[in-house]
Parts: structure tokens; C-alpha cells; sequence
């Protein structure tokens, strides 16, 4: 009997390993192309900024203040010294700064809040700052995800 238990359990445990719902790639990412007013969705693997409608665009990083809070920019991204290869899909939603990761790596980054002149390294202490984003009532926003 307890054979029989143990093969049903192991039958168990592989048809439920093999039917989970893992998350789809990442595949697409915001961009904006107006300081961060607007932002609107591409392919995550584009270098950036990239022409848009004859504008630069620039990753644009969103976010929510809790579930019913509007979404907003909480800052721009550009690649600096980039070598224009297209940056991997991430695989999950920690991986918002996929882009980000992989544009360090090949050149690196600047960040700066919408409506800001100066962009700053994103290695810099001004850099961590800015993508330290925060709600008005000082806690911590929702990254939003394209399609999410």
C-alpha cells in the first residue's frame, strides 16, 4: 500500500511540474519620446534613445502608487557608448532593469526624472538617487510592466 502511495505521489509531482504556468518573457519595454509626459511600448532589445516619430526616445520607467494609483514615469534612461546589439528578453518581472543591466555592461547608462535637464551616470550617487523612485506619501511604488 504504501508503494502505491509513493508511485501516486511521484505521478502527482511530475504532471503538476509539467503543466505549471511559468510567466512569459519580457519582451517589450516603455519608451518616451516627450520627457517622460507620455510613454508608449516597443521591443525591450532596442538600443536606447532610438527615433520615434523624429524624436529621440528614451527608456521610461513606470510605476504605481498602490493598486489604483495612476501610472507615472519615475524616470528616463539612456545608453551612453552603447555597441547597438540588441539587449536579451528578460524572463521575469524582477527583470524591469534588464535593459538597464545589460546597457551598463556595454557602455553604460544615464538617468534623470522627467522634466530634469541634466542627465547623471547612473553609477553615480545622483544616478542612485533618481532611480530611487518614491510615492508622494514617501512609500514605495509598483514598477509596471508593458501588457501588465
Amino acid at each position: 500500500m504504501a508503494i502505491l502511495a509513493l508511485i501516486a505521489a511521484v505521478a502527482f509531482s511530475l504532471h503538476s511540474t509539467q503543466h505549471k504556468a511559468w510567466p512569459d518573457p519580457i519582451t517589450q519595454a516603455f519608451y518616451s519620446n516627450d520627457d517622460g509626459k507620455s510613454y508608449f511600448v516597443d521591443a525591450l532589445g532596442k538600443p536606447f534613445p532610438f527615433d520615434h516619430d523624429g524624436s529621440p526616445a528614451c527608456r521610461a520607467y513606470v510605476y504605481r502608487c498602490g493598486n489604483s494609483g495612476n501610472p507615472f514615469v519615475g524616470y528616463l534612461a539612456r545608453q551612453t557608448g552603447r555597441d547597438n546589439s540588441p539587449i536579451p528578453s528578460a524572463s521575469t518581472g524582477d527583470a524591469v532593469h534588464a535593459g538597464a543591466q545589460r546597457a551598463v555592461s556595454s557602455g553604460g547608462v544615464e538617468v534623470k526624472r522627467p522634466g530634469d535637464q541634466n542627465w547623471v551616470p547612473l553609477e553615480s550617487a545622483e544616478g542612485t538617487a533618481i532611480v530611487d523612485v518614491n510615492c508622494p506619501d514617501g512609500g514605495r511604488p509598483l514598477a509596471v510592466l508593458p501588457g501588465g
